[in-house]
């Protein structure tokens, strides 16, 4: 029983410190970029970075609680995880390399179909990770989650 407490504060701990440290490279990334564009330019990647985000919590979609929820967790069910997190990568990403043309449209900035389009393409490494990122929670391994979305 010790033992759990001891991994469950060790799970917390790292927990905030990859909160801090996503957070604050997030902000650190963000002041470079108010720094180097003008008002314009920044409020179209702040604008992109939405439409980013928004993508990732359809990617994400739950797959990570499956996999650490799952009582007994089969290389069946890892495997079918797995590639349901990847298509659902894939076809966000598609679908931004389709729906670009119609944002730049809709908003009057030709940039937004370029700016979407490349970082839309972060999408497809979150698809890919989300079944291991289940993994490493499932098995109390916070350090090594921590170290690696930092």
């Amino acid at each position: 029983m010790q033992e759990v407490k001891i991994k469950a504060f060790r799970g917390m701990l790292w927990s905030a410190i990859e909160n801090a440290g996503v957070r604050g490279i997030t902000f650190l990334v963000f002041l470079v970029l108010a720094r180097l564009l003008d008002v314009q330019d920044f409020g179209l990647v702040a604008l992109a970075t939405v439409y980013v985000v928004f993508l990732e919590l359809v990617v994400r979609g739950g797959i990570t609680e499956v996999v650490v929820q799952r009582k007994n967790l089969s290389e069946l069910d890892k495997d079918t995880a797995f590639w349901v997190s990847a298509f659902l990568g894939v076809v966000a990403y598609a679908l931004s390399i389709i729906l670009a043309p119609f944002v730049a449209t809709w908003t009057h900035q030709e940039e937004m179909k370029d700016l979407i389009q490349w970082m839309a393409l972060g999408i497809l490494p979150i698809a890919f990770t989300r079944v291991q990122e289940g993994m490493l929670i499932r098995e109390m391994e916070f350090k090594k989650l921590a170290l690696r979305r930092m």
